[in-house]
C-alpha cells in the first residue's frame, strides 16, 4: 500500500509541477511582454494588480502544495533510495524546491515588493518598471524551466510504478515448438501420467518458493550424453534440450505442471508454458496465456510471458537446480540465520539481485534498486558477508526490529503493488514469515 500512495504523490506533484511551470511560461512567454508594450506606465500598474490577484487560495494552494508534495518525495526517496525510481523523485522534487519555490521566495518575490512600492507617476516610475522587467524576467525564465524539469522527471519516475506487472507474451514461433500435449513432451513413460520416464531424474530444492501451501513435485531430462556445466558455481549452464517440469497439487487436485525447455545455446534461448490437467487426469493441455482458479480450486496459472518473467532474471535461467538449492554449498550462521536467507533467496532473489541480465525488451518484475538476495557461494563466509544482509540491512529490514522492517510489512500483507512476493501468491505464508521475523529479531 505504501509504494502505491507514493506512486499516487508522484503523479499528483508531477501534476502541479507542470501546471506551475505552465503559468510562469505564460509570464516569460507572452504577459509581461505584452505588459511592457502599453503605453505610459499603464502596465506598471497591471502588473502590480496582478502581484495583489494572484495571492488567492487557488495559486497558492497549488503553488505550495506541490511544494509539500516535493519535500514528501524528498524525505522518503532519501529514506527508501534502494526503491524504485527513488533518483528521478529526489531530482524532481529539488528541482521544484530550489528552482522554483527558492527562486520566487528569494528573487522574484523582492522583485515584486519593490515594484508594488512605486508610485506610477512618481518620476523614477518608468526606469524601475523598466528594471522590473529585465530582472524578474530572467528569474521567471529560471523558475519556469525549473518547474517544467520538475515535472518531466516527475512524469518518469510515476510511469515507472505503473504497469511493471504486465508481461508481454512471448515469442509465438518459440512457443509453438512445444507440444499440445504434457504426454508428448517425454516427462511420462510411453505418455501414461502415472509413469515417470526412466531418462527423467526427481529432484526437491532445500528452499522452496512459496505457492500458497501447493504441493508441487519437479523433474530434470538432459540430452542424452550432455550434463550440466557447472564451471560457474553460482550459474549453472544447461545444454539444448535440457527440460525441466514442476507439477503443483492443490488441495488434493493435480492441477498443472509446468515445463521449461532450452531450445538454444544463448542465456534466454528457453520456452516455458503450463500444463493444465484434464479433470479425469488423463492428460494436460498447454495454457500459454494461464487461468484463474484452475480446476475449481483457487489455484491461478500463470501466463508464459510470467514464467519468463521470474526465469529471466539469472543467467542460468533455471532458480531451483543450482549449487545453493541442491545443497552443495553451505549457508552460514545458526539455522534461524540459514532458514531466513534460504527463503529470501528461492522467494526474492530471481527478481531482488543485481546480476540480472540484460533483455531484448522491457521484462516485468524487474525491480530496479539494489536489494539483491540472491545468495552466492562466494559470499557465504558469514551472514554479514552475503549480499542479502549487506543490501538489505536499513532498507528492506531494520537489525532486531522486525515490526518495522519494510520486508515484513509486505510478505505479512496481500493485495495489488502491496505484497511480497508480487507474483504467484494470495495467501501469506505463515511459516516463512516467521522465519524471516525471528532473523531479523536476531541481527544487530
Amino acid at each position: 500500500m505504501f509504494a502505491r500512495i507514493i506512486c499516487l504523490i508522484t503523479f499528483f506533484t508531477a501534476l502541479g509541477c507542470g501546471l506551475i511551470g505552465g503559468v510562469f511560461f505564460a509570464f516569460s512567454s507572452f504577459v509581461l511582454p505584452a505588459l511592457a508594450r502599453l503605453p505610459g506606465l499603464q502596465g506598471l500598474s497591471a502588473m502590480q494588480s496582478i502581484n495583489v490577484v494572484v495571492l488567492n487560495r487557488s495559486f497558492l494552494g497549488v503553488f505550495l502544495g506541490t511544494a509539500v508534495l516535493c519535500a514528501t518525495l524528498a524525505v522518503d526517496a532519501v529514506a527508501r533510495w534502494s526503491a524504485p525510481h527513488a533518483g528521478l523523485r529526489l531530482a524532481g522534487a529539488l528541482a521544484y524546491l530550489l528552482g522554483s519555490l527558492l527562486i520566487t521566495k528569494e528573487l522574484n518575490v523582492p522583485w515584486n515588493d519593490a515594484l508594488a512600492a512605486v508610485q506610477p507617476h512618481s518620476k523614477d516610475a518608468v526606469a524601475r518598471w523598466l528594471e522590473f522587467v529585465a530582472g524578474w524576467s530572467f528569474w521567471n525564465h529560471a523558475r519556469t524551466a525549473a518547474s517544467v524539469l520538475a515535472a518531466a522527471l516527475l512524469t518518469l519516475a510515476a510511469s515507472g510504478c505503473t504497469r511493471y506487472w504486465e508481461c508481454a507474451p512471448p515469442d509465438r514461433a518459440r512457443q509453438s515448438q512445444l507440444p499440445d500435449r504434457l504426454s508428448q513432451t517425454g516427462l511420462y513413460d510411453n505418455g501414461d501420467p502415472q509413469q515417470i520416464a526412466a531418462s527423467v531424474q526427481s529432484f526437491t530444492p532445500q528452499f522452496e518458493l512459496w505457492s500458497d501451501g501447493a504441493q508441487k513435485r519437479r523433474w530434470l531430462s538432459l540430452p542424452p550424453g550432455q550434463s550440466v556445466d557447472q564451471r560457474d558455481p553460482d550459474n549453472w549452464q544447461f545444454p539444448v534440450g535440457t527440460q525441466l517440469w514442476k507439477e503443483f497439487t492443490v488441495q488434493g487436485v493435480r492441477v498443472e505442471t509446468r515445463l521449461l525447455r532450452k531450445i538454444g545455446a544463448g542465456d534466454e534461448d528457453w520456452v516455458a508454458t503450463a500444463y493444465v490437467w484434464l479433470r479425469d487426469g488423463s492428460d494436460a493441455v498447454a495454457t500459454p496465456n494461464g487461468a484463474s482458479n484452475a480446476l475449481g480450486t483457487a489455484h491461478d496459472v500463470p501466463a508464459a510471458g510470467q514464467c519468463l518473467a521470474c526465469h529471466g532474471g539469472r543467467k542460468s535461467f533455471v532458480l531451483g537446480y543450482s549449487a545453493v538449492q541442491l545443497g552443495y554449498a553451505t549457508l552460514p550462521g545458526s539455522e534461524t540465520d540459514r532458514r531466513a536467507l534460504g527463503y529470501l533467496h528461492a522467494n526474492c532473489g530471481h527478481c531482488h539481485n543485481q546480476d540480472r541480465p540484460g533483455a531484448a525488451s522491457a521484462r516485468c518484475y524487474n525491480p530496479e534498486n539494489e536489494l539483491d538476495f540472491w545468495l552466492r557461494t562466494d559470499r557465504l563466509r558469514s551472514v554479514a558477508d552475503t549480499p542479502t544482509f549487506q543490501s538489505g540491512r536499513g532498507v528492506a529490514f531494520e537489525p532486531g526490529d522486525p515490526d518495522s522492517s519494510r520486508m515484513i510489512e509486505l510478505m505479512s500483507d496481500r493485495g495489488f503493488l502491496r505484497q511480497m512476493p508480487p507474483l504467484g501468491t494470495e495467501v501469506v505464508d505463515e511459516r516463512g514469515l516467521g522465519s524471516v521475523r525471528a532473523w531479523i529479531s536476531t541481527l544487530h
